[in-house]
């Protein structure tokens, strides 16, 4: 069952992110240490809005909101830290700033936190403490951790294997839309895992990961439409989505529609 293991990018959730605010009465403010201002003032040196970019004067004015416990400002500098953005890359003062801020309850850098005890990157790996903060994400509505643990839970990965457990958390996601989701419970549908064996809900949520560019999903998509599995059988059907999934660098597809075109 797969797994979304990339870390999110810089989040930017203040209002006047996307205000023409004055900037030298910005920067004013922050220099009084108004921490919302540090943290917008970062934002622009990060985007170029209204000043020249810079990472090196976004690094500094979100260092200053962090150090202050701005969340999201010590959920950004994780990110830096993590990506090597105007700074050397460190998975260690990643971790450092992604946990202040996880323990004030931001979703983003507990998720964050899930992936680098899932993978080992700057701390022991641990799959335990990866469900620790998978679940504190999820619970808040993230969809990439409502995911990761789903397909721990289905394949036993820090937590008990449990197919009912993995059913709940990608459904989750994939009602939020999530592509990933959609093509795990696909898979639990048609394998009858953690729910009655179902090719037409298989078939539903391969159909709206699919629409979103999946290619596993298309290619499954594919298959269902050209042996009739939980739809009507169509031909022509079928070749769109291969087409679809082995333009999306899908093997499977680009086989299976070498077959039927012979």
């Amino acid at each position: 069952m797969r797994k979304y293991l990339v870390f999110l990018l810089l989040s930017c959730f203040t209002i006047s992110c996307t205000q023409q605010e004055n900037i030298n009465d910005l920067i004013k403010k922050a220099e009084q240490g108004d921490v919302e201002a540090q943290y917008n003032l970062g934002y622009y040196y990060h985007s170029g809005e209204g000043v020249e970019q810079s990472e090196k004067k976004a690094l500094y004015w979100w260092q200053k909101a962090a150090k202050q416990g701005h969340a999201n400002s010590q959920y950004n500098l994780g990110v830096n830290y993590g990506k090597g953005y105007g700074v050397e890359q460190s998975y260690k003062k990643a971790i450092y700033w992604w946990q202040k801020a996880a323990e004030q309850g931001h979703a983003e850098a507990q998720y964050n936190l899930g992936v680098v005890h899932e993978k080992g990157y700057g701390v022991e790996q641990s799959y335990e403490k990866a469900i620790h903060w998978y679940t504190k994400a999820a619970e808040q509505g993230s969809v990439r951790a409502q995911n990761n643990l789903g397909a721990s839970y289905y394949n036993g990965y820090g937590v008990e294997k449990s197919y009912p457990h993995a059913v709940y958390w990608f459904t989750k996601a994939a009602e939020q839309g999530f592509a990933e989701s959609q093509y795990n419970l696909g898979i639990a549908y048609e394998k009858g895992y953690g729910v009655e064996q179902s090719y037409e809900k298989a078939v539903y949520w391969w159909q709206k990961a699919a629409e979103q560019g999946h290619a596993e999903a298309q290619y499954n998509l594919g298959y269902c439409y050209y042996n009739g599995k939980g739809i009507e059988l169509s031909k022509s059907e079928a070749i769109y989505w291969f087409i679809k999934a082995c333009e999306n660098s899908n093997d499977k597809a680009c086989y299976a529609l070498n077959k039927i075109m012979k």
